[in-house]
């Protein structure tokens, strides 16, 4: 029997009984229907890699969503619209000049100090990781 990828797995469609005796007959039947995803295990020189890349993963997911957090921020404020590129490139003096209180200036230079505190981290990740080893595939 070959491994199985179970997040490829079709799903339990109306089946009531899960027990080993009955998964086992529908893993059969999965089999015979020619739709069995397989798995494989990676190889131990590539999993180091891996394990490198996901935290990239959510690193990039979060620093994208704190970049298109500010300029959402901004237009809850009359008049203070402002692209997160030209936020990062200003100094919290400037920020607070465009930003009527200070509650929302704090927030926007919280935010861009994550984005720049995530930055970092990711160029390193990126420039070990290509440098000795491969992204995985898609």
């Amino acid at each position: 029997m070959p491994l199985a990828n179970p997040a490829a797995l079709p799903q339990y469609n109306g089946r009531q009984d899960t027990n080993d005796p009955s998964d086992a007959r529908w893993l059969a039947h999965v089999v015979r229907l020619g739709v069995f995803p397989a798995g494989a295990i990676d190889p131990q020189a590539e999993r180091a890699g891996r394990d490198l890349w996901r935290p990239r993963a959510h690193w990039v997911r979060q620093h994208t969503a704190e970049v298109l957090s500010v300029p959402n921020l901004m237009a809850r404020n009359p008049g203070a619209r402002c692209s997160a590129k030209r936020l990062v490139d200003r100094t919290p003096a400037d920020r607070q000049g465009r930003l009527p209180e200070a509650a929302p200036v704090l927030a926007v230079t919280r935010r861009l100090a994550v984005v720049h505190g995530l930055g970092q981290p990711i160029k390193t990740l990126e420039k070990t990781v290509n440098t000795g080893l491969k992204p995985p595939p898609a």
